[in-house]
């Protein structure tokens, strides 16, 4: 019975955190008129008998669990508020955990699609795909659609969002599209850590805005509306996104700690073709922040790299006043213990209304002189745009007068800057520097269908960004090799300017070291076996080399079997080298210990007393050490003393020595539980022994 019970014991928490693969398939059993309140899918979520909806997987999947969606389209009309709802605070999901995350992912080959075009809600919010209050999951390859708005009475609309995420944790999405949206199409507010890899946001327009018709539909949308502080932890990665036919901003955030930006594409973003809607029209827009400074460490708080940002315009809200831009630092906010950090490096910003939009903010606004911090730009290709021919120069001069440093910053009307701003009077206008020459032949195609058409082509199959011809810097352009290593891969013998480079870029992952030792701890004259096989690099390891730290001759190979020549702890070191030079390192600690030492002078038993009888065997011993002795008793053909029969201690710091400095100890070696026989009889201390003593054992005589 207590074997039973404890199996069960260890088996319940399998059952409650999951480690399971589930399926849905919308197209199996209901799917249309099934909400997240409405428990008619009863199928049990295996490959032959898949869940019918997504709100089922949402509702049951548990830490470590993995669900599949199928091909197919979800329809749900239950007209609430939330279409589908992930949401383990309120009895919608459960959180994954760090070593056992959940993950809601697309059928391989496949693609799942929550449709929510039959969904009327006659609240003043509708949202596609509500998710809050997340801990450890991954949402992967799930498309969000038809996200509709309607005019309600007294000239209202329903505000619309296709994924709205939430109060959540650490939450990744990949490989997403969500488009066809009457709103934002992704709403990120109040979380901690998420990551957006590979996702897109297309075709949203809130053209039913009874006050700014089309000024809501930003592409991606964080921390909008957010009180002071309460994102000041948050982290944000983006990664290969795009943003288009947004009728706002391709990508809007602001309150939020740290965000970096890499290989992402917005494009024809704004009111393009039609004033009608105000939309600012913005690539990418920065706005106002709490970030501060921990323990007077800087934060670079935004990070762009690898962009591009190209058609962008907008029609501003207050007035008839075109706007839009490829990257807008929008109301920059400083004060007290808080420095602003930003850089923009290897981007391309074409053909926006204005290219470049720098804004301190007025009154309260960011000050470096006062505040500190930086806005860093380094090797951006900036050209042409879509305003009117005014100066440049005069149009910004009170926003770029509070810049602290950046280089290679390339004029739209084919001019080229190198801006070090560190006095506020040296304006970067007065520090021009022609040199490079732009125009259109320094590109391979600058055709605007042309742009559009593959800015917005279908993705790979692994989910990463199409192969694209526009925009690439052309044979014998004088920004090819152009800029400066700002860490990021390159070809050639410099970087070139702007996000693409001209030729093959071969990455070159560092390798990484990792080796076993065994044993670690040794006796002087033993040896440890070194192995380095584990260790990896992208394009091979060309040395091994371990350092034994003096203990013994260096060498190099995967391999190494050492003997250490003397005893005493080694930091040994292996450093592996790539075959382009690269080079990593791991270190691990030796002890060797000495040999111990075997006298006969430091304990010596000077009489014994067998006592067959009594089955005891008395002892007098004479030792010169204050450390206990140790006896073991072993049977005389047990030659590898492998089982002690008896073990015992004569504790000398409890004994009293009689006159002759000796000893006295009894050792009971039992009465017929042992057989009689001859036994040898083993005295020793941690680092001494005596010559082992023959017994002879007698029940009676």
């Amino acid at each position: 019975m207590k074997k039973i019970i404890f199996t069960l014991l260890v088996f319940v928490p399998l059952l409650v955190f999951g480690q399971n693969t589930y399926y849905v398939a919308p197209t199996n059993g209901w799917h249309e008129g099934i909400g997240y309140n409405e428990p008619k899918d009863t199928n049990i979520g295996s490959k032959d008998n898949p869940w019918a909806t997504w709100q089922r997987a949402f509702n049951t999947a548990k830490a470590g669990d993995l669900v599949y969606f199928r091909e197919g389209v979800w329809y749900p009309n239950n007209n609430e508020t939330f279409v589908a709802i992930f949401n383990p605070h309120d009895g919608h999901g459960n959180d994954g955990t760090v070593d056992n995350p959940i993950v809601f992912s697309n059928y391989p080959g496949e693609q799942p699609i929550l449709d929510c075009s039959k969904n009327f809600v006659q609240s003043a919010i509708q949202v596609g795909l509500y998710i809050a209050n997340a801990e450890y999951t991954t949402f992967r390859g799930l498309d969000v659609r038809n996200v509709y708005t309607w005019a309600r009475p007294g000239g209202y609309e329903v505000d619309c969002h296709g994924v709205f995420i939430q109060d959540c944790g650490t939450v990744n999405f990949e490989d997403m599209a969500v488009y066809n949206i009457s709103g934002k199409v992704w709403w990120i507010t109040h979380n901690k850590h998420l990551s957006l890899i590979n996702c897109d946001a297309y075709n949203a327009c809130d053209s039913l805005d009874y006050s700014a018709p089309g000024g809501d539909a930003d592409g991606f949308n964080i921390g909008s509306g957010v009180a002071s502080g309460v994102e000041n932890d948050m982290t944000l990665t983006i990664r290969g996104c795009r943003a288009w036919n947004c009728s706002d901003d391709g990508f809007d955030m602001s309150w939020s700690k740290t965000v970096h930006i890499d290989s992402c594409w917005s494009f024809f973003n704004g009111a393009l073709y039609d004033t009608g809607y105000r939309g600012d029209g913005t690539g990418i827009k920065f706005g106002t922040t709490d970030v501060t400074i921990n323990g007077g460490d800087p934060i670079n708080a935004r990070i762009v790299e690898r962009c591009v940002v190209a058609f962008n315009k907008g029609w501003h809200v207050y007035g008839d006043v075109e706007v839009g831009a490829g990257f807008d630092m929008n109301n920059l906010q400083g004060g007290e213990n808080r420095a602003l950090y930003q850089t923009y490096r290897n981007n391309t910003v074409y053909k926006n209304f204005y290219n470049v939009v720098i804004s301190a903010g007025g009154s309260g606004g960011w000050d470096y002189l006062a505040d500190g911090g930086s806005v860093v730009m380094q090797n951006n290709l900036i050209y042409d745009w879509l305003a009117p021919d005014i100066s440049y120069s005069a149009h910004l001069t009170r926003f770029i007068a509070q810049m602290d440093y950046a280089t290679q910053y390339v004029h739209p009307t084919t001019e080229s800057w190198d801006w070090i701003n560190n006095d506020p009077s040296n304006l970067w206008f007065n520090r021009y520097n022609p040199a490079f020459n732009i125009t259109d032949d320094d590109f391979t195609s600058v055709d605007s269908v042309q742009i559009f058409n593959q800015l917005s082509a279908p993705r790979k199959t692994d989910g990463s960004l199409p192969d694209i011809t526009v925009l690439q810097l052309a044979e014998g352009s004088d920004l090819i090799d152009g800029g400066t290593n700002v860490g990021l891969p390159f070809a050639g013998s410099a970087p070139d300017l702007g996000a693409f480079e001209y030729g093959t870029v071969v990455i070159d992952n560092p390798p990484s070291a990792s080796f076993s030792a065994t044993p670690t701890i040794i006796t002087l004259g033993e040896s440890v076996s070194f192995d380095a096989s584990n260790s990896s690099d992208d394009n091979g390891i060309a040395a091994y080399n371990w350092d034994f730290d003096g203990g013994a001759t260096n060498t190099s190979g995967v391999t190494a079997n050492v003997t250490f020549n003397t005893a005493g702890t080694y930091n040994v070191v292996l450093t592996v080298i790539d075959t382009n030079g690269a080079m990593d390192t791991e270190s691990k600690t030796i002890a060797v210990n000495s040999v111990p030492t075997i006298t006969t002078k430091k304990i010596e038993v000077t009489r014994y007393f067998p006592n067959p009888t009594a089955a005891k065997v008395m002892f007098m011993v004479k030792t010169e050490l204050e450390e206990d002795i140790n006896i073991e008793v072993y049977a005389s053909d047990d030659i590898n003393k492998a089982n002690p029969i008896i073990t015992g201690t004569i504790n000398i710091s409890t004994l009293v020595p009689n006159n002759n400095d000796e000893y006295k100890y009894e050792l009971n070696i039992g009465s017929n539980s042992i057989p009689d026989g001859v036994y040898t009889v083993f005295i020793k201390s941690t680092t001494y022994e005596v010559p082992p003593i023959d017994i002879t054992k007698l029940t009676t005589f």
